[in-house]
This record gives structure tokens, C-alpha cells and sequence, in this order.
């Protein structure tokens, strides 16, 4: 409990502290997770607020730094904070911004995991048809960087997301 904690918190001083590593480092990573490492702790909803406010922290820190690539870091962990609390529309809303700053870093594979978030959004809003959307639009993007993992959850999203739609509309299995 407390010493996962103190551990995600400890990785958020490191990697806003630090300074000089680039992109696709261990510790250019490490200030997005630490927020998601707190969800992961009992608490419930006081882990949820806690993970916000070191995430919004942090997307405040790079934003002021002009640091694009890793604001959108935060902003995922943002909308994964925002999601585990139930707040889907800004969960949507952090996620189409983390998906525009990875976009003006050339980051497919950020691209790609922001519409993954994006895309839970929409499925938890009973939003179907947008969802098949952001999913193809997601599977492009971790094509494009070659991440076939990446391709094969957003591939998922689609197969998944299109049923859903079907059956919302009234299509039965027979």
C-alpha cells in the first residue's frame, strides 16, 4: 500500500526532475505510468484523485516546459484516470488532445495508444459506430510505426465495436 505509493510517487519527481533523455527512454516513460500505478493501489476513489491530481500536475509541468511529447504522456494518464473514475467525457476530451500533440510529434505509436483510450470512451458511452471509427483510425496508426500489437487490440476494438453496433441495432445471432 503505502510503499507503492511513495514508489509511484518517487517516479514522478524522477522523471519530472529529470531532464535530457529523449523519447522512447525508460524514464521519457516513467512520468506517464506513475499516475497509473497509483489506480492501481487500494483506495478507490481517493487513488482515482490522487492519480488525477499527479497527472494534471505533470501535463501542467510539460506544458510550461513546451514539451509536447510528454504533456501528451500525461494526458493519457489523464484519461486513464478519468476512465477508472467513470468520467467519460473528459476521458474523451484528454485523449483527442494527447491523440493532436502526438500527432504534431510525429508519434504513431502515442497516436495510437490515445485512441485506444478514445476509443474505450466511446465504447462505455454505448458509441458504437464512433468507436469502429477511432479503432480503424488507431489500427493505421500502430501500422504506420510497425507496432503490430498495438494494430491487433485496435483490430479488436473494430470486430468488437462493429457486433455491438450490429446488435444494438437490432441484428440477432442465430
Amino acid at each position: 500500500g503505502e510503499d507503492a505509493r511513495a514508489l509511484a510517487q518517487a517516479a514522478v519527481v524522477l522523471g519530472t526532475a529529470g531532464g535530457g533523455t529523449g523519447p522512447g527512454t525508460a524514464v521519457a516513460g516513467l512520468p506517464a505510468a506513475a499516475p497509473e500505478l497509483l489506480l492501481m493501489l487500494p483506495g478507490g476513489e481517493g487513488s482515482h484523485g490522487e492519480a488525477l491530481r499527479v497527472a494534471t500536475q505533470m501535463r501542467d509541468y510539460f506544458r510550461r516546459l513546451g514539451d509536447g511529447r510528454r504533456e501528451a504522456s500525461a494526458l493519457l494518464s489523464i484519461s486513464c484516470a478519468q476512465l477508472q473514475g467513470g468520467h467519460l467525457e473528459q476521458a474523451a476530451i484528454a485523449a483527442k488532445r494527447a491523440r493532436m500533440l502526438f500527432s504534431e510529434e510525429g508519434d504513431a505509436v502515442g497516436r495510437g495508444s490515445a485512441m485506444q483510450l478514445l476509443l474505450e470512451a466511446h465504447h462505455r458511452r454505448g458509441e458504437f459506430r464512433l468507436a469502429v471509427q477511432v479503432a480503424e483510425r488507431g489500427a493505421s496508426s500502430y501500422g504506420e510505426a510497425g507496432d503490430l500489437e498495438g494494430k491487433a487490440r485496435m483490430l479488436y476494438g473494430v470486430a468488437q465495436n462493429s457486433v455491438a453496433f450490429a446488435v444494438h441495432e437490432g441484428a440477432r445471432v442465430q
